[in-house]
């Protein structure tokens, strides 16, 4: 496959709101959160085997997911661009507020978490997110709340 390089300000522009993104997740930022995103934006989540299409389930989907987290930081590792995609690497931390469908239940509130990921994305000609996938192992999360890791 040909390597393909983003230009330097495109890049520039991407590393931007991919802090904007990291910043708001750790705020817990509803708002900041979805400037992001495109209107149409695709966002899949392998861990939790969910697909979201559109701002407003995505919206509804990360309200859901903040209001189970509290103390929260997600920290990018790397940034990495060619053919058309972007990454990055993050370290996400915090503390159970509320239990998630799939992830924790009650008893787990209270807990520290750790989990950490990868997320691609293909930016619209807006520098949104037009579509988002992340891996991350929602085994090491759940093991870190219990102790386990």
């Amino acid at each position: 496959m040909p390597e393909v390089h983003s230009p330097a300000g495109e890049r520039a522009e991407h590393a931007a709101v991919f802090h904007t993104w990291a910043k708001a997740i750790s705020d817990a930022d509803l708002d900041s959160y979805l400037t992001c995103f495109s209107e149409d934006t695709v966002v899949e989540d392998l861990a939790l085997d969910t697909t979201t299409r559109g701002l407003e389930a995505v919206k509804e989907g990360a309200a859901r997911w903040f209001a189970a987290f509290r103390d929260t930081s997600l920290d990018l590792t790397c940034h990495l661009e060619g053919d058309g995609h972007a990454a990055v690497s993050w370290t996400y931390t915090g503390v159970v507020a509320d239990a998630h469908p799939g992830v924790f239940d009650r008893s787990a509130v209270g807990r520290r978490f750790t989990k950490h990921g990868i997320s691609l994305f293909r930016f619209d000609d807006e520098n949104r997110f037009a579509w988002e996938r992340s891996y991350w192992d929602l085994g090491e999360l759940q093991r870190s709340v219990s102790g386990e890791d």
